[in-house]
Order: C-alpha cells, then sequence, then structure tokens
C-alpha cells in the first residue's frame, strides 16, 4: 500500500511576503492549491494535474503545464502566467493574465482582467507541456467567454497593448539544465514570430479575427467587435432554423449549464473531501480522466457530461432567435424559458454553493484561530524560558562575585601568633633577652596590618 501523500507538501496557504517555489519533480502532475497569500512571489517548476488560486492579493503566480483546469477564484490584483487545458477565473479583480488555454477561458463576476499571450519559460518547460498533454497548436487564450457580462458600455475583460507585452519571462532553476524555448506560438502582433490570428472573444460571442490590418486592430473593444459581428450578420441575412440552439453550439451549452457545479465540485472541500477532475477536450466534449493515484488519501472522481446534444437548453423548447441579436439578449431569452421547477432546483444549487462557502470559511477561520492561538502559546513559552535562564545566569553571576569575595580576604597569619605572646615585658614571665624577638613580631605585625 502506498503512503499517503503529506498534504502540506501540495499547498501555500497564509504566506506574505515570500517567494514559494516548488521544484521539477515536487508535485509530479499532483493537484495543487495556493489560498491566502499576500505580497508573494510563486513559482510552480512542474507539470501538474489542476490548481486552486484563492482569496488572495497582489501575488504573481508562475504554474507550469496543467493538465486540468487553473482555477482563480476571489483574488483581487493578480498576475497569472499559466498553460493549462482550461482557464477559469470567478469574483475576482484586477488581473492580468499571461496564459495558454486549449479551452475557451471562462469568466463569472470578474472585472479588470487583462489577456495576453503565454511567456513563462523554464527549463525543461517542453517536456512538462508533454507530460501535461498539452497541444501547444491549439492556444484559445484570447477567446473569452463571460458567462457575466456588463449590462452597460464597460467591460469585464481586454487584450494587454502589444506594446506593454514584456515578452519572454523566462526563469533559471539552479542545478536544473534544459531548453527554455517557448512551445506556444506567438503571433508577431506580440512580437513573436507566428502568422497566427488572434481571435477576440469565444465563437459564441463576436469570433472577430485580428491579423493587424484586418477588419479593426488590436485596440477594438469587445462592444465594437459584438457590433461588428452584427453588421455582418446582418448582411448576409442567415436563414433562421428551428434548431439553431440559441446561437450556442452543443460545447457551450454544456459550459454554461456545468458552469457552477463543475468549480464546486472539483473544489469540493481539497482539504480534505473527495477530489474531482474537469478535463474539457478540443472537439467540444468532456471527457472522462481518471486520476493516477489516491490524492489525500480519497478516491477522485470525473464528471462526464454526456456527449449527445440537448434537443432543449435548461429543458425548455428551443425556439428561432434573429441571429443578429446580442448575446446578451440571448441570455435574457434563456431566463425567460426556465420553468418553476428549474428555477427552484438552481435556488437550491446556490443554497447548497452558498452552505459549502460558509463551512469552507468557517473551517479557514478556525484553522486561522488555532493558529494564532499556537504562536501565541509558543511566545508565552518562550518568553518564559528566557526569563528561567536570565533569572538563573543572575544567581550564579550572584555566586561567583560572593565566592571571589571570600576567596580576596586574606587572614592574617601573625594573628594566632601575636594573640599568645606578651607585647609589653611585664607581660612576658621568661627572660629579658627574648627583646628582639618581641621587637621583630611588632615589626611584622605593623607590616601585616
Amino acid at each position: 500500500m502506498a503512503p499517503k501523500k503529506d498534504k502540506s507538501n501540495y499547498v501555500f496557504r497564509f504566506k506574505e511576503d515570500q517567494v514559494l517555489i516548488k521544484r521539477p519533480g515536487d508535485l509530479d502532475g499532483a493537484d495543487f492549491a495556493i489560498s491566502n497569500c499576500k505580497n508573494c512571489e510563486i513559482y510552480i517548476f512542474d507539470h501538474i494535474a489542476q490548481i486552486f488560486v484563492d482569496d488572495s492579493q497582489n501575488c504573481k503566480v508562475y504554474v507550469g503545464p496543467t493538465k486540468g483546469s487553473v482555477f482563480v477564484r476571489d483574488c483581487q490584483d493578480i498576475e497569472l502566467y499559466s498553460s493549462s487545458s482550461q482557464l477559469r477565473i470567478s469574483d475576482t479583480k484586477n488581473i492580468k493574465a499571461y496564459v495558454f488555454s486549449q479551452s475557451d477561458p471562462t469568466l463569472e463576476n470578474t472585472s479588470g482582467l487583462t489577456l495576453a499571450p503565454y511567456n513563462f519559460l523554464f527549463p525543461g518547460l517542453k517536456q512538462h507541456f508533454e507530460a501535461a498533454g498539452l497541444v501547444a497548436s491549439e492556444d484559445k487564450w484570447s477567446q473569452v467567454f463571460d458567462f457575466t457580462p456588463s449590462k452597460d458600455s464597460t467591460k469585464n475583460w481586454t487584450l494587454m497593448d502589444p506594446k506593454d507585452y514584456p515578452g519572454p519571462i523566462i526563469k533559471e532553476i539552479e542545478g536544473v539544465e534544459g531548453d527554455c524555448t517557448n512551445p506556444v506560438p506567438v503571433s508577431k502582433i506580440y512580437g513573436g514570430d507566428s502568422d497566427i490570428q488572434i481571435v477576440l472573444g469565444s465563437a459564441d460571442d463576436s469570433n472577430q479575427v485580428i491579423d493587424g490590418m484586418a477588419s479593426f486592430n488590436i485596440h477594438v473593444t469587445q462592444q465594437q467587435a459584438q457590433q461588428t459581428f452584427e453588421q455582418k450578420v446582418e448582411q448576409a441575412q442567415p436563414e433562421e432554423t428551428a434548431n439553431s440552439n440559441f446561437g450556442f453550439d452543443d460545447n457551450q451549452q454544456q459550459q454554461y449549464q456545468y458552469q457552477n457545479n463543475q468549480a464546486q465540485q472539483a473544489a469540493d472541500d481539497f482539504w480534505g473531501g473527495e477530489q474531482q477532475t474537469i478535463n474539457p477536450s478540443n472537439q467540444s466534449q468532456v471527457h472522462q480522466q481518471q486520476a493516477d493515484d489516491d490524492f489525500w488519501g480519497s478516491q477522485q472522481q470525473t464528471i462526464t457530461p454526456s456527449n449527445q446534444q440537448a434537443d432543449d437548453f435548461w429543458g425548455a423548447p428551443q425556439q428561432t432567435l434573429n441571429t443578429n441579436s446580442t448575446q446578451q439578449q440571448q441570455y435574457g431569452a434563456f431566463q425567460a424559458e426556465k420553468t418553476a421547477k428549474q428555477i427552484k432546483e438552481e435556488e437550491l444549487t446556490r443554497k447548497v454553493i452558498e452552505k459549502q462557502d460558509q463551512e469552507q470559511q468557517q473551517k479557514r477561520e478556525k484553522r486561522a484561530a488555532a493558529q494564532r492561538y499556537l504562536q501565541n502559546f509558543l511566545q508565552e513559552k518562550q518568553k518564559q524560558t528566557e526569563l528561567k535562564k536570565k533569572l538563573a545566569l543572575e544567581e550564579e553571576e550572584v555566586l561567583i562575585e560572593s565566592r571571589k569575595k571570600e576567596e580576596g580576604k586574606v587572614k592574617n597569619p601573625w594573628e594566632k601568633i601575636t594573640k599568645n605572646i606578651a607585647l609589653k615585658a611585664g607581660e612576658y614571665p621568661g627572660k629579658l633577652d627574648v627583646a628582639a624577638m618581641r621587637q621583630a613580631i611588632i615589626n611584622k605585625k605593623s607590616d601585616i596590618n
């Protein structure tokens, strides 16, 4: 029976003002989690299964090739460098993301996102890409789908201006040699050597292609791209069809339907519950993945949505909409078609998720309180130990000083003699010829005193 993994090796939690590193081979395809970190630089120089970045602020997070998903949740002021099958960002503000994503990156309740091509390079990167099963040529980093688009003219995400793109960021690893070449093609627009076109937004959003001098340049806004798309659709006047799927393909319907439960199930009590892994493919399907080993000692599970095309969306009959409707109008139509039963189920799901979030927060607070108590206890114990040492040292110094004083006292060697000799002639019963000795003794006594 394989020994259980040490959980502490697979998390960075409650760290501040530190540089945190996982070297090649430390994780070797396992899951990883980052939470409650502030002002840190975090480096994962290894391939992993999936990663959760939660409740962190003002951090730079460099993530190695990831077989599954990169989840970023409840974060603020983050710089992310990642390569993965999928990127999912929710409840996050102000994030710069230099990413490779093999499927459309998805957003939920997120604002201030700036996207740029992948540029995090380290020795052996190509081998880690292969170990994670990533195909570098299938990059959809700019094809974002926002499940909660802004209702006003503002937008939640944008592409980085090429003049602000820093280019390759190469990180050397002490004792590790290897090729630092970027396996991901980078467009010439961003200083790369590839003629690859940049697609702005998901295929179910604007589907506009940027190739330098195309219909609009790199500085175009998402709203402008949508307007251009609508104009072209209106000019083409495509025929309406009864199975138009509201402008969404099967993959997008599955994406939307599983938006909430995938993220929660994938992170189902990461600190001790059963793990689940989501791995969407490039053929608009979600394939089953079985974990290689028992992570944290509990059996991982896999969510495998049906590959059969749904006859309807949310269980309601499909209706034909004008194809030049905006994505916001389509989203509103979906909401209008929901039945009372489905709304009730969604409300129940929402409450379950909220309860789980509350339980997770309570666990975090209890752990934090326990950590503070332990820290205070250790500090108090340290103070008591230092006080005892100080008192013992003072007592020893007093004893040494006392001994020195005792040793410093020189006794009069003639004291006993002078007490037993009569110093006056009348007191001495012997002969008078002892006067010379008497005088010598008196002189000696004077010298001593």
